[in-house]
């Protein structure tokens, strides 16, 4: 479903080594100084659980603790669920929105997500200092009324050689005029990308 819906690229394994090189040096360590600043201020989160927000990038949505951390049985917390996390079981919680301190630790959460506007996730980042960020309507999901969402996707892959590679999906988006053939608008992505068949693409990312 939506396969046609896209155009598909992938990078050379030198464009991949400056993409990671440059989020690495640039993006990444303040990225985490801001995440392990919220754990901290948080009073020992060990982990954190995220949103994915259509078009737009993706952002913290609950703390994970230990499950025998005090904070999990607290009054002003809400477990949302349990599981294991590096062979340790851990709840996922948020703070009670009626109670002083868990509007005070949905506060904390807030604040870290507004400064990691501008230290997104990889994917994030690429998308959105490139100009690549599409979203439309997709086909309609089978056995429903409702149509699909899709908007752009990127990461990095393996080649056939191993090494590295970025790739990337691109939502079409469609011009008609008057009585013309619809066309596709291109999409200029960044040197060292070339297009790339569906087939092509999904024996990359799996």
């Amino acid at each position: 479903m939506n396969e046609k819906r896209y155009f598909y690229f992938v990078s050379t394994p030198d464009a991949a080594k400056a993409i990671l090189s440059n989020f690495d040096a640039n993006i990444a360590p303040k990225r985490d100084e801001i995440v392990n600043s919220l754990y901290i201020e948080a009073g020992g989160a060990v982990a954190h659980t995220e949103a994915s927000n259509w078009g737009r990038a993706s952002s913290i949505r609950y703390l994970v603790y230990p499950v025998a951390h005090p904070i999990v049985s607290a009054s002003h917390i809400k477990v949302h669920d349990t599981r294991e996390h590096n062979g340790e079981k851990v709840a996922i919680v948020g703070g009670k929105g009626n109670h002083k301190l868990g509007k005070a630790l949905n506060a904390l959460v807030a604040k870290a997500n507004d400064a990691l506007t501008e230290y997104p996730y990889l994917s994030d980042w690429f998308i959105s200092s490139n100009n690549l960020m599409r979203t439309m309507i997709g086909d309609r999901v089978p056995n429903s009324s409702a149509s699909s969402m899709i908007s752009t996707n990127f990461g990095i892959a393996k080649d056939d050689n191993g090494e590295d590679v970025a790739v990337l999906r691109v939502p079409k988006y469609t011009e008609r005029t008057g009585d013309a053939p619809p066309v596709d608008e291109p999409v200029d992505v960044p040197e060292g990308f070339s297009e790339i068949t569906y087939g092509q693409f999904f024996d990359l990312v799996n």
